[in-house]
């Protein structure tokens, strides 16, 4: 029996602006391709809850996961007291990648 316990996923407003303005550039490049992305990021955000340890921490207590198919990497932090996940931004590769870990 697995026991492992899920956390939650906790997404900071920085965060949900840029998957926000991402969806709206993506769904009005072409039909369907905004729910693409959408689908991608659960996708992504079900493997962090799974195991957010999984993944590489990149800078102090951040964490960084790319998504598979769009240009984009999920960073968060985890708070191992609370069981939760916080996404802190939905950073797409072209942006400077000093901005990556502000808050």
């Amino acid at each position: 029996m697995d026991e492992r316990i899920n956390f939650r996923i906790v997404i900071l407003a920085r965060a949900k602006q840029e998957l926000i303005e991402a969806w709206k550039w993506y769904k009005e490049r072409e039909l369907g391709l905004g729910d693409r992305l959408f689908d991608e990021i659960e996708y992504t955000f079900s493997l962090i809850e799974n195991n957010p340890e999984a993944f590489p921490q990149k800078r102090k207590s951040y964490r960084e996961v790319r998504t598979k198919i769009f240009p984009y990497s999920l960073i968060y932090r985890i708070s191992k007291g609370t069981k939760e996940v916080i996404i802190t931004s939905a950073f797409h590769f072209k942006r400077n990648p000093k901005l990556k870990y502000l808050k």
